[in-house]
C-alpha cells in the first residue's frame, strides 16, 4: 500500500492539510458503517512517515475487518472509495481559494435557472472581484467565461441584437498576451508592426511592454535595461499573478 495513490495523496499534506482533510472525512462517513472511514482512521495515524510495515495491505485490512479472511478485491475497493473522497477534498480545498471561479459557476447556475435577482447581483459581484484580482492566465480564461455566460443571457431578453464583439474582444485580449508569453519564454523575436495590431488594452498593454524590455535585455545583453524591468514593474504597481510575476523575474 505504500505506493499507492492513496498513500501519496495523504503523504502531500501539510499538518493543517491533513487535520482538515479528518474533519471532512468526518463528515463525509457515517462512521460506523464505513469501512473507508475506518481505514482513514487508521491510516491518519500513520501521518506522515507511512512506515511499510504499518501499510502493509493485510495489516490494513485487519484493521478494519478484525477477523476475516483477507480479500485484496475488496480493499482495493476502499482504497478507491478513500482516495475518491480525498480527491474531492482537494477540489473543495482549491475551490475556497479561487472566489472569482466560484462566483462564475454561480452565475452560470441562475442563469440557468432563470434566477434573475439572484443572477444580476452575482454579476455586479463578479465586476467587483474582477479589479481586484491578478493578472494571470486562469483570470484571462475566467473573464472569457463570464462574458459568455454573460451574452448567453443577454439574448434571453435581446435576440435579435447580441452583442458578440465582447466576446471576441475578451478572447482575443487572452490569445495576444499569452502568445506574447510563450514567445518571451522561447527568447524569440516578435514583429515590429506588433504593437499596432493588438488591442488597446491594458493587460496587452503590460505584456506587450515587458516583452519588448526583456526582448532588448536578451539582444544587447545590457543590465541597465533589467533595472529598466524592475523599475516599470514598481513604478506602474502592475497586478500580476505571483506565478507570472516570479517568471518574468526568471528571464
Amino acid at each position: 500500500m505504500k505506493k499507492s495513490k492513496l498513500i501519496d495523496l495523504l503523504k502531500s499534506f501539510n499538518n493543517l492539510e491533513i487535520k482538515d482533510l479528518s474533519i471532512y472525512i468526518n463528515q463525509v462517513y457515517y462512521k460506523d458503517e464505513a469501512h473507508a472511514y475506518k481505514m482513514f482512521t487508521y491510516l491518519y495515524k500513520q501521518y506522515p512517515q507511512f512506515l511499510e510495515k504499518n501499510t502493509e495491505k493485510t495489516k490494513v485490512y485487519k484493521k478494519i475487518f478484525a477477523n476475516k479472511t483477507y480479500d485484496e478485491n475488496k480493499l482495493s475497493k476502499i482504497m478507491s472509495e478513500l482516495t475518491k473522497n480525498i480527491e474531492d477534498f482537494i477540489i473543495t480545498i482549491f475551490s475556497k481559494n479561487n472566489e472569482l471561479s466560484n462566483k462564475i459557476q454561480l452565475l452560470n447556475y441562475y442563469n440557468q435557472r432563470n434566477l434573475t435577482k439572484h443572477y444580476l447581483q452575482t454579476e455586479k459581484e463578479i465586476l467587483k472581484l474582477q479589479t481586484e484580482t491578478p493578472i494571470s492566465i486562469q483570470q484571462g480564461l475566467l473573464s472569457y467565461q463570464f462574458e459568455f455566460i454573460r451574452l448567453i443571457n443577454r439574448i434571453k431578453t435581446d435576440v435579435r441584437n447580441p452583442n458578440y464583439q465582447i466576446i471576441f474582444d475578451n478572447i482575443s485580449i487572452f490569445c495576444e498576451t499569452q502568445k506574447l508569453r510563450w514567445h518571451n519564454l522561447n527568447f524569440t523575436s516578435m514583429l515590429p508592426e506588433l504593437k499596432t495590431t493588438i488591442i488597446n488594452e491594458d493587460t496587452v498593454s503590460i505584456y506587450y511592454e515587458l516583452h519588448c524590455k526583456i526582448r532588448t535585455l536578451f539582444l544587447e545583453n545590457n543590465d541597465t535595461y533589467l533595472k529598466e524591468i524592475i523599475q516599470y514593474l514598481k513604478e506602474n504597481k502592475i497586478n500580476l499573478d505571483k506565478i507570472e510575476r516570479d517568471e518574468i523575474y526568471f528571464y
